[in-house]
């Protein structure tokens, strides 16, 4: 199996286990964590779509965490002050190798 594959099912698992841990979840819950869940939504949607555009370090980056929307979403809480999702997202992305 190639990299860019292992990811894909790496992140397709992920948000899996995200989505089902939802289900299993009280609606006042769902409710306060509202925010939370559409920005780790968005967060996955992101990853998704720019994953042929990564490099082979960000790919492997990537690979190296335990939960990428985990770490991507801890990220976003950090830099959320002024920016966006989808571009705190995508900045996170072409950070990755740079550290």
């Amino acid at each position: 199996m190639g990299e860019l594959e292992e990811l894909e099912e790496k992140l397709e698992y992920e948000y899996k286990i995200f989505h089902c841990g939802m289900l299993c979840k009280s609606k006042e819950y769902l409710f306060t964590k509202s925010e939370e869940i559409e920005t780790i939504k968005q967060i996955y949607r992101i990853i998704k779509e720019n994953l042929m555009q990564l490099s082979e370090e960000q790919r492997e980056s990537l690979l190296a965490f335990d939960n990428i929307l985990d770490a991507a979403y801890g990220y976003l809480m950090n830099q959320m002050s002024n920016n966006k999702v989808e571009e705190s997202t995508k900045k996170w992305i072409e950070n990755l190798y740079q550290a």
